[in-house]
């Protein structure tokens, strides 16, 4: 999953983008999956979106300069 969010965001950062989110590159990954595979089995969970943000910046540092970040809050 985080190689294909990183792929995801490597390509739109080449196309131009200069700050993306990571919910929207999950939203669209959910949406390619369930087109090419004629499948909903995709699942990511929007409650840890933040979280894959800091995963793909820790393994792929290129990345922090265009996945926007908060800071995270603790209930």
């Amino acid at each position: 999953m985080l190689q294909k969010l990183a792929q995801l965001l490597d390509d739109w950062s080449r196309h131009g983008s200069k700050r993306v989110g990571v919910k929207a590159a999950a939203e669209w990954l959910r949406m390619e999956y369930a087109h090419h595979l004629q499948s909903q089995d995709f699942a990511v969970n929007n409650s840890y979106t933040s979280r894959l943000a800091r995963d793909l910046i820790k393994a792929y540092p290129h990345l922090a300069a265009v996945i926007e970040t908060r800071e995270l809050r603790v209930a």
